[in-house]
């Protein structure tokens, strides 16, 4: 193998350990080595083509289309992006630039985009068309790693790839223990059912509807109705309140998969209870609604990164925060929202997440002492619910 060949290997390197990229070899999905990484239901594609191989770059954009978009109908990606990465050997000639400007111009379909990328191997130098809140495609750790470890044999860079995907393949195989979301089916249902049950009760769902069917009243719980702390994780105020909130759970129907049904049911109903607690010990407001217990399950996801580290932060972490962060920045710009239920139901899923462990955890003192923490946690709540919040 030439230099340029190296250079490849060890790019594609970087981006399968570095940035959790798969790699396909020459003709499996392009003619030339193709790297992939699906993230928040889109997909990535990375060409890299040495530019002797290249026949026209009009071709390049023709081929990187017709891939993708066989791709997307394949497979329910929202979208994929695809990143020509050319390699020069040595700096293009002005007339070779010129048609490199061509490419200059985004070329969009509704479902695909397409950038591109030269590299120059004999400077290591490179320029990208990529719009600033897409530079992340193509870091530039990743090329300048690539050039400083070309020199390594091409066999070990190519096994050093092959050592990362098969050790992926087992970390994925370890964390989930299951293949069903039985228990996010089942919530759903209830969730959608009582829905429709409220819809046929009456023509419109009013605050009169949502308080008789259990909703969350602060003056109601003190006067005996203990069940309200329970059902409002079950009622929703209206069609657009029940649709997201649904996508929300079953979109986190992963996590069922790593916990398994019976502790991720648990930890979605004590978090709910926890949510509620909060939300009667420090908000004045009629409340319904799975939101609490949903941050719950996003509690279990923050705990199962404190026990899978380096698993959590290639996977889902960013996600994971973007998550929170957004959902809690609207919960204190949106007056309606129970910010104080999402952050006990966040709280509440972590330490339930905590007190149960991962189905392949030992019992060990850390998950007795959640458990304590989580019941003293709620005791203490509901003393402020009942003897110091003013109704």
């Amino acid at each position: 193998m030439d230099g340029m060949d190296s250079f490849q290997l060890a790019f594609a390197r970087h981006m399968v350990q570095k940035q959790s990229y798969s790699w396909f070899p020459p003709g499996v999905v392009y003619p030339e080595l193709t790297l992939f990484k699906a993230y928040a239901g889109r997909g990535t594609l990375i060409r890299i083509i040495p530019y002797e191989t290249a026949t026209s770059f009009e071709n390049l954009l023709q081929t990187s289309f017709a891939e993708a978009a066989e791709i997307l109908q394949d497979h329910p990606y929202r979208g994929l992006t695809v990143l020509q990465i050319i390699l020069f050997q040595t700096a293009p000639g002005l007339e070779l630039q010129k048609q490199l400007e061509k490419l200059e111009k985004l070329q969009i379909s509704p479902d695909v985009s397409v950038f591109s990328a030269w590299i120059e191997l004999e400077t290591g130098s490179f320029t990208s068309n990529l719009p600033w809140f897409s530079k992340g495609i193509l870091p530039k750790s990743a090329v300048r790693e690539a050039f400083s470890e070309s020199q390594s044999h091409p066999e070990i860079l190519q096994e050093d790839i092959q050592q990362t995907l098969q050790k992926r393949e087992s970390e994925w195989r370890n964390v989930y223990v299951q293949h069903s979301s039985k228990a996010v089916y089942s919530l759903l249902g209830i969730i959608i059912g009582v829905f429709l049950w409220m819809a046929a009760t009456e023509s419109q769902i009013g605050i009169d509807v949502l308080v008789r069917f259990g909703a969350k009243v602060n003056r109601l719980i003190l006067a005996g109705d203990y069940w309200r702390l329970f059902v409002p994780m079950f009622l929703h105020a209206s069609f657009l309140h029940l649709i997201v909130n649904c996508f929300a759970l079953y979109s986190l129907r992963d996590v069922e998969w790593i916990y398994g049904s019976n502790r991720f049911l648990l930890i979605f109903l004590v978090s709910g209870i926890v949510g509620n607690v909060a939300s009667f010990a420090f908000s004045p407001y009629p409340t319904v609604g799975a939101s609490g217990a949903i941050f719950g399950i996003l509690g279990s996801l923050l705990y199962f990164g404190t026990q899978r580290r380096d698993f959590f932060r290639r996977t889902m972490s960013s996600a994971v925060w973007s998550t929170l962060l957004v959902n809690l920045l609207l919960g204190f710009a949106i007056p309606q929202i129970s910010n104080s239920g999402h952050i006990g139901g966040l709280i509440g899923g972590f330490l339930m997440s905590a007190a149960v462990g991962l189905p392949t955890e030992r019992f060990r003192f850390s998950r007795a002492a959640a458990g304590f923490l989580l019941v003293a946690g709620l005791l203490a709540t509901l003393w402020i619910g009942f003897k110091v919040r003013l109704v």
